[in-house]
């Protein structure tokens, strides 16, 4: 679930929740909050920076020596339709 950070709209008048900010969980489905859950001083969501993962560069992500530096196995399926481990020794 994601996590929206809010504070309160006006900073005196917030309580120790949310005169500063303060992180929730819910769903994206879910409408944003509207009061502080302590003292029901009104509260703004605030925008941030999202983590984003970048794509690789081709041929990179699948090599065979990624794999073994991550500790993960290739798996590929032979003529016979059986699956044969491919990860370098």
């Amino acid at each position: 679930m994601p996590i929206y950070a809010y504070r309160a709209r006006e900073v005196e008048g917030g309580c120790t929740v949310c005169s500063d900010t303060f992180e929730v969980t819910h769903g994206m489905d879910e409408p944003r909050l509207e009061a502080c859950p302590k003292c029901g001083q009104p509260v703004q969501r605030i925008i941030s920076g999202v983590n984003v993962v970048q794509g690789h560069v081709m041929g990179e992500g699948l090599s065979r020596e990624r794999l073994k530096k991550s500790g993960l196995r290739k798996m590929v399926r032979g003529d016979d339709g059986q699956y044969h481990d491919d990860t370098p020794k």
